[in-house]
C-alpha cells in the first residue's frame, strides 16, 4: 500500500488518469466502490490511479481504504486528521495525483462505475468532459427539485447551458490545479465548471447513471452544506463579475 500522509503539490505526469474518492465515514459504501472502479476502468485505461481520501472518518472507512490500498496497485491513500469536507478532499486529491487527468468519484458509491469509465475513456487535452444524471428516480422530489433549481440558478448567473453541476468532470489536472478552487464542501464541482467555463473552455456533456447510496444517508443535503453552497456561490460572482469591474475602472 502506498499510503501519504504529508499533502504536497505532485508533479503531473504525462498520461492516464487520476481518480479522486472522497469518503467520510462511508465504511460500509467504500469498499463497493472501489470494486466498482477496479471492474470498470480497467477495460477503457490501465493508466490510472485511484487516490482514496479519507476524510477524517471516525469508523472502518480508513482501515477499508488501506485493506484496499495493500491489494491494489492502481490504490493510494489519503488520511485527513480531521474531517475538511468534501471541497477539500477533492482538492487534496487533485494537488497529489500524478496523473494528466483528473476526475472525482464519490466514495459513498452513488455513481455507475460504468458511467465514471465512459468519462476516463473521453478525456482529451480540449474538452472538459462533465456529465448529467439520465435518471433521478432513486432520489427524493425535494432533492430532486432542489438540484434541478441550483442547476436554473447557476445557469442564469453565470451566463451557462449546463444540464448539471455538481457531477463528476474530467479534464486536464494542471488546469484544475490552477483554478484555485475554494469550495470546501459539496460546490465544489461546480465551482471548478463555472471558472473553466469563464476561462474559455469548450465543454462536452454525457449522461450518466446516477444508483443511489446503498448504505447510510446523504450529506450533500444539510444546513451546512446549503451555507457552504452560497458562499461558493458569492466568492464566484465576486471573483468572475466584481473584481473584474475593480480591474477596468483601475
Amino acid at each position: 500500500m502506498k499510503k501519504v500522509s504529508k499533502l504536497s503539490r505532485a508533479k503531473t505526469g504525462k498520461t492516464g488518469t487520476g481518480i479522486i474518492v472522497m469518503a467520510y465515514n462511508e465504511e460500509k459504501n467504500l469498499g463497493p466502490a472501489l470494486d466498482g472502479l477496479l471492474r470498470e476502468v480497467p477495460k477503457v485505461t490501465d493508466d490510472f490511479e485511484i487516490l482514496v481520501i479519507d476524510d477524517g472518518s471516525d469508523d472502518s472507512t480508513g482501515n477499508v481504504a488501506d485493506k484496499y490500498g495493500r491489494k491494489s496497485r492502481h490504490i493510494r491513500v489519503v488520511h485527513h486528521r480531521e474531517n475538511r469536507g468534501f471541497g477539500r478532499s477533492f482538492r487534496s486529491g487533485v494537488s497529489l495525483t500524478r496523473k494528466r487527468y483528473v476526475v472525482g468519484f464519490p466514495g459513498d458509491n452513488d455513481t455507475s462505475p460504468a458511467s465514471l469509465a465512459q468519462l476516463v475513456r473521453r478525456a482529451n487535452d480540449r474538452t472538459v468532459v462533465t456529465c448529467y444524471p439520465t435518471d433521478l428516480s432513486n432520489r427524493s422530489a425535494f432533492r430532486h427539485l432542489i438540484s434541478k433549481s441550483f442547476v436554473v440558478l447557476m445557469n442564469a448567473v453565470f451566463r451557462m447551458n449546463l444540464k448539471y453541476f455538481n457531477g463528476s468532470f474530467i479534464y486536464l489536472t494542471e488546469a484544475v490545479k490552477n483554478l484555485n478552487l475554494k469550495s470546501d464542501g459539496f460546490a465544489i464541482y461546480a465551482e471548478a465548471k463555472v471558472r473553466l467555463r469563464h476561462l474559455g473552455y469548450p465543454f462536452e456533456e454525457i449522461p450518466f447513471i446516477y444508483t443511489g447510496r446503498k448504505h447510510g444517508t446523504s450529506k450533500a443535503v444539510t444546513g451546512k452544506s446549503v451555507r457552504e453552497t452560497l458562499e461558493t456561490i458569492i466568492t464566484l460572482v465576486k471573483d468572475i463579475y466584481l473584481k473584474k469591474r475593480i480591474n477596468y475602472s483601475n
